[in-house]
């Protein structure tokens, strides 16, 4: 059992240089090199501990595999959680926030956050039924373009491009009803 572990201990640090190699591939993606060559090194540490030489493979081929697997795992989860932002957060080299940023005031447009108009909007936008569907589960509940589209029936594709053209059809009205004047009508 320990010569086992001192072969696979061996196996992974004689191929640390793959792995920082398969690593280096990803230097341009969103996250950081040394996160990325941690990835890399717990796939070759996983590698190692899954290779079965009887199976006729050279190691260097199924730990490729297995670090690269690693490495864009991680890659999707920093993708995923890249979208949680703070409105807090110092922006760049100024001590600006996002919501200092985003600061509107457009006449109606508290009134819109205070009565939740997203309903209404939707109904006044003209929305096709795929279209409306996919804005209310997506942005009104909060749903994910996978659920949503499980339960419409068709692809997440799909409910993503029905999504944005209700969205842009509801900022069309919106943003023209308030420069008209005119958000009585809406809500």
């Amino acid at each position: 059992m320990r010569k086992l572990n001192e072969e696979r201990r061996m196996l992974a640090e004689r191929n640390i240089g793959l792995a920082h190699k398969i690593a280096c591939g990803y230097r341009n993606c969103a996250m950081d090199m040394e996160e990325i060559d941690a990835a890399a090194l717990f796939g070759l540490v996983k590698a190692a501990s899954v290779y079965d030489a009887s199976t006729g493979f050279k190691f260097a081929t199924v730990a490729a595999v297995i670090i690269r697997n690693e490495i864009l795992m991680e890659l999707r989860k920093a993708r995923k959680h890249s979208t949680c932002i703070s409105m807090n957060e110092e922006q760049g080299d100024t001590t600006c926030t996002l919501a200092d940023l985003l600061q509107y005031d457009e006449p109606g447009f508290t009134r819109a956050e205070e009565y939740n108009l997203i309903p209404s909007l939707v109904d006044a936008a003209g929305l096709s039924p795929n279209e409306r569907q996919a804005v209310l589960l997506i942005i009104c509940m909060g749903g994910r373009q996978a659920d949503a589209g499980r339960q419409m029936g068709v692809s997440q594709s799909y409910v993503g491009r029905c999504a944005r053209q209700g969205i842009k059809k509801i900022r069309n009205i919106y943003f023209g009803k308030i420069e008209r004047g005119d958000t009585d009508g809406v809500l």
